[in-house]
């Protein structure tokens, strides 16, 4: 993602990843509009329907 792109619901916006020091794979992610930050939620559901289709390939970096 770029600065000034727009993403709407259902987007991959990024992939989750172990690079570095870190114990898990996580991710760092920040969302703003012109109005101050907005509050990221994730869709469960369709995460682990994505899963079942597709398995873990690619899922961790």
């Amino acid at each position: 993602m770029d600065e000034g792109d727009k993403v709407k619901a259902g987007d991959v916006i990024a992939r989750v990843g172990n690079n570095g020091y870190a114990r898990h794979p996580h991710i760092h992610i920040g969302a703003w509009n012109d109005e101050g930050p907005l509050q990221i939620r994730f869709d469960l559901k369709a995460m682990g329907d994505y899963l079942k289709v597709h398995g873990d390939e690619g899922y961790y970096l």
